[in-house]
């Protein structure tokens, strides 16, 4: 039934992107992108290892569109995996200011970048506590991921200042999954900064 479903483009799924991605050149070269990120990530490579072409600036026309937020996001991320926050913030907040047009697996994503971000380097900023709540609400932050380990310790570390309850967390990393290797260690990366804050 799942296969059959995901084969009719009627909501977000797999032949809905498909679709979206025919729609235009832009589109077409986005869907191909995130298909290779994936096999790259599967492969163990993380983002800073890839093509520099996976995270060109495509411009404003594509952020509030599928593909186009999906590798606004991953650009944001390749800004973390280089520890450029700064970068990363002035990426995520226009991005944040739309999350209205985006959908919610990614309003998540972009949400707990950006929340790990200011964790970083501007813990006190006010809108902290609407990134904490929001992810919060989230049914997918509840799920034992390693990108969520590395948003709640961040915050416990950086921002309540509870560090005992943010070693506690990335002491259990082992009981965590990533998608891929490439995301594992990714993931492992950012964690390391947030000991090292």
């Amino acid at each position: 039934m799942f296969i059959v479903l995901n084969g009719i483009p009627y909501s977000f799924n797999d032949a809905m992107s498909f679709k979206i991605a025919q729609k235009s050149e832009t589109g077409t070269w986005l869907l191909y992108v995130q298909l290779a990120v994936n096999a790259e990530l599967n492969q163990g490579l993380t983002l800073i290892e890839m093509p520099a072409e996976f995270f060109k600036d495509l411009g404003n026309d594509v952020q509030t569109s599928y593909f186009g937020t999906w590798q606004e996001t991953l650009r944001a991320q390749q800004m973390l995996e280089n520890q450029d926050y700064n970068s990363a913030i002035d990426l995520l907040v226009p991005l944040w200011e739309h999350k209205n047009q985006i959908i919610p697996l990614i309003q998540l994503t972009i949400a707990g970048d950006l929340l790990f971000a200011r964790c970083l380097v501007d813990p006190q900023n006010p809108q902290n506590q609407e990134l904490w709540k929001f992810c919060n609400k989230q049914k997918s932050f509840k799920q034992k991921l390693l990108g969520n380990l590395r948003v709640k310790a961040a915050y416990l570390a950086l921002i309540e200042n509870d560090v005992p309850a943010a070693e506690q967390l990335m002491n259990s990393a082992d009981q965590f999954i990533s998608p891929s290797r490439g995301e594992k260690i990714f993931e492992e990366k950012l964690i390391s900064a947030i000991k090292n804050a």
